[in-house]
């Protein structure tokens, strides 16, 4: 992991931090991650083939919602564009390749986002799946503890270029007197921090509502997907920990354009690593990123009502 910051005077480099500041992903050997391609397609699970997981509606689902929550998280990384510009800093173009009934993670040329029902607790201990880690892919069960979000990214070790990246969600779950996140897919109405039409507690069932959003939710993972880490600064998309009824991450912040545009400059090649070349001649000085992993994922225990976005590399 990385922190990015521009370079130049000890004062600019001071207010900086939380204005402008990014973190790249690093893999173990010191690289940073990074797609080769700016055409990067996706597809989302249709889970009504899963019908115990309840994602925005009830009862049961509302696939489409999900589709339009999930295409606005990748489209809100595609536009990004510097204060001050009118047009987007980056020419990624991140395609909806439709629906799937596949849920299964890993590196076979499918980016997807997969929302998990049920805890793998809940399979038998004797089933093989256990001792081979691959629950979750069969029974399309969450296996990652008390976090709602998990990005899995399949990597080349010796140069970082991103080869697969896929998103799971720990969604609701009826079953075994219910388990996972309750996600939802309503706008916020008055305040975006405390809107006027939160869920109750417990919000299971409540509908029109707002509690673990998905959009939320989904835009910060989109951009583990794409190659940033999580940042310490609270106001960003790519901070580590989202409370319920929380939407603004729908939003990119300035260090999150900042970290997507210079990772993939329009009309320039990626920024596999070390300096970025200079926006052009933005007053803001070029960043220059020392790429060193830490060689662990690292993740926020919940806290109350709080819950933690976690990230997995692979």
């Amino acid at each position: 992991m990385v922190r990015c910051l521009p370079l130049g005077p000890a004062v600019a480099l001071m207010l900086s931090l939380s204005a402008a500041g990014y973190e790249r992903e690093g893999g173990a050997g010191g690289v940073c991650l990074w797609w080769a391609s700016r055409t990067i397609r996706y597809e989302v699970n249709d889970f009504t083939v899963h019908p115990a997981a309840e994602v925005c509606g009830s009862p049961g689902s509302d696939l489409s919602a999900v589709k339009r929550a999930v295409q606005g998280s990748f489209a809100e990384w595609a536009k990004a564009t510097r204060a001050g510009e009118s047009a987007p800093c980056t020419d990624l173009a991140l395609e909806y390749a439709g629906t799937t009934g596949a849920i299964q993670v890993g590196n076979d040329g499918h980016n997807v986002v997969v929302f998990r029902h049920a805890s793998c607790e809940s399979i038998p201990a004797g089933d093989g799946c256990h001792p081979n880690h691959t629950c979750a892919n069969q029974y399309n069960c969450w296996a990652q503890g008390p976090v709602i979000a998990l990005t899995t990214t399949t990597f080349d070790p010796k140069t970082g270029e991103i080869w697969d990246s896929d998103i799971e969600l720990n969604a609701f779950d009826t079953t075994l007197g219910g388990s996972g996140t309750y996600f939802t897919c309503a706008d916020p109405q008055g305040s975006i921090f405390a809107p006027s039409n939160a869920c109750p507690e417990p919000p299971y069932g409540a509908t029109n509502c707002v509690y673990m959003d998905v959009q939320n939710t989904v835009t910060h993972e989109v951009g583990h997907v794409l190659g940033l880490a999580h940042d310490p600064d609270s106001s960003t998309t790519m901070y580590a920990s989202t409370p319920p009824y929380e939407t603004p991450k729908r939003d990119l912040a300035e260090g999150d354009v900042h970290g997507i545009c210079d990772i993939y400059p329009s009309g320039k090649e990626a920024s596999t690593c070390g300096s970025v070349e200079s926006d052009g001649g933005s007053a803001r000085p070029p960043p220059k990123c020392g790429c060193t992993g830490t060689g662990a994922a690292g993740w926020l225990l919940v806290a109350l009502a709080h819950r933690g976005l976690w990230r997995r590399r692979r």
